[in-house]
C-alpha cells in the first residue's frame, strides 16, 4: 500500500496501515500517486501511455483506484501486470498488492455509467486527501455534483469525475470488509509516530473509526492517521539490500523506532543501518524493521527535524 491522510495533517506517506497507499498530501515526490486526481492526465504519471485493451483488461502502467487489504478504502495505484484473478498493483510507497478485478476502478471503465439516485459508488471522501469509499447517492439534481452519504455517516457532494460506480453487492462486500479491519484493530499494539518527537512508539488502538485511529501511547490518547500506523503485520516482507529504508528499533524491546537506511546485509542475514540522526546499528534482525520507501523515510526524517526546533 497505500501511501493517505486527513487533509490536515501531514502524512510522510500515502496508503493506509502501510507506508503507502494509500495516501499522503505530503509527499516530496512528484510523481507520487497519491497526489494524482482523476482530472489529471494519467499518463503524466506513468513511463508508458496506458490504454485499455480491446477485452477490457487495463494495460501496464495505467494508474487506477483500488481496494487496498490492510484498510479496506480505495486508493490510486499504478499496474505492474495482469494476474489470473486480477492486477499486479503498486501504490505510492512501492507496496505492491495482488488485487481483484472487482476492486480496481478506473475512469474508461465508469465514464459512461450515469449515477442515480440510491445508486452505489466508491467516491472522494471529504474528511481525506485522496481517499476513497464506499457511499450511497442521496441526490442527482444538481447535475455536476452528487450527493452522497458515506458507509460511517459523513454526508457530502461529490463532482462526478471523483465517484465510481458500483453495486450493491459489492458495496456491502466493501463495508462488511472495512467494518472487519476495524473490529479487528481494536485493542491490538502497533507502532506509531509520536508528534511530538517524531520516532515511531508502540501503542495500542483504543478506537478505530474511518482512516481516524485513537491509539493509547505513554498514557494519553492521540490520534494519528492510518499511513503512519504500523501493526506487526507490516513487518514482512522480502530480504533488503544496500540502500533500502525502514524503520528500525532503537531499544532491544522495540518500543522505540528510526527511520533508517541499509548499510550492510550480514551473513547471517541480519543488517546494519543508518539511523536519522547518523548513529549506525550494526546487526538488527530483519522480523523487527518496517520496511519503508524513500520518499517515506526522507518526509519521516524532515517531520523529526521539525520538530527539533
Amino acid at each position: 500500500t497505500s501511501t493517505s491522510s486527513s487533509s490536515s495533517s501531514d502524512s510522510s506517506s500515502s496508503s493506509s496501515l502501510i507506508p503507502s497507499s494509500s495516501s499522503s498530501s505530503s509527499s516530496s515526490s512528484s510523481s507520487s500517486l497519491s497526489s494524482i486526481t482523476k482530472t489529471e492526465d494519467l499518463g503524466s504519471a506513468v513511463a508508458e501511455t496506458p490504454t485499455v485493451e480491446k477485452n477490457g483488461r487495463l494495460e501496464r502502467g495505467h494508474v487506477v483506484l483500488a481496494r487496498w487489504s490492510d484498510e479496506g478504502w480505495y486508493f490510486r495505484g499504478k499496474i505492474v501486470s495482469p494476474t489470473p484473478t486480477g492486477y499486479l498493483v503498486e501504490d505510492n510507497s512501492g507496496h505492491r498488492e495482488e488485487i481483484d478485478t472487482s476492486h480496481v476502478l478506473a475512469d474508461e471503465l465508469d465514464s459512461k455509467q450515469v449515477p442515480r439516485e440510491g445508486s452505489h459508488v466508491v467516491a472522494l471522501h471529504p474528511d481525506y486527501s485522496f481517499s476513497y469509499a464506499p457511499a450511497r447517492v442521496t441526490n442527482t439534481e444538481d447535475g455536476w455534483f452528487y450527493a452522497v452519504e458515506f458507509y460511517e455517516g459523513t454526508e457530502a457532494e461529490v463532482p462526478r469525475e471523483e465517484l465510481y460506480l458500483i453495486g450493491e453487492e459489492q458495496f456491502q462486500g466493501d463495508v462488511g470488509f472495512i467494518r472487519a479491519i476495524e473490529e479487528a484493530l481494536l485493542g491490538s499494539f502497533v507502532v506509531v509516530r509520536d508528534d511530538t518527537d517524531g520516532l515511531y512508539r508502540r501503542g495500542m488502538v483504543a478506537k478505530s473509526s474511518g482512516r481516524s485511529y485513537d491509539i493509547s501511547l505513554n498514557g494519553e490518547t492521540i490520534q494519528q492517521d492510518p499511513s503512519q500506523v504500523f501493526p506487526d503485520s507490516k513487518k514482512a516482507g522480502a530480504p533488503l539490500s544496500v540502500g533500502a529504508h525502514c524503520l528500525c528499533p532503537l531499544d532491544g524491546l522495540q518500543n522505540t523506532f528510526s527511520p533508517a537506511a541499509v548499510t550492510i546485509v550480514n551473513t547471517d542475514g541480519s543488517y546494519g543501518v543508518k539511523v536519522h540522526d547518523g548513529s549506525e546499528l550494526y546487526s538488527v534482525d530483519r522480523t523487527s524493521i518496517f520496511p519503508i520507501n524513500e520518499d517515506f523515510y526522507l518526509n519521516a526524517t524532515n517531520f523529526i527535524k521539525s520538530r527539533e526546533v
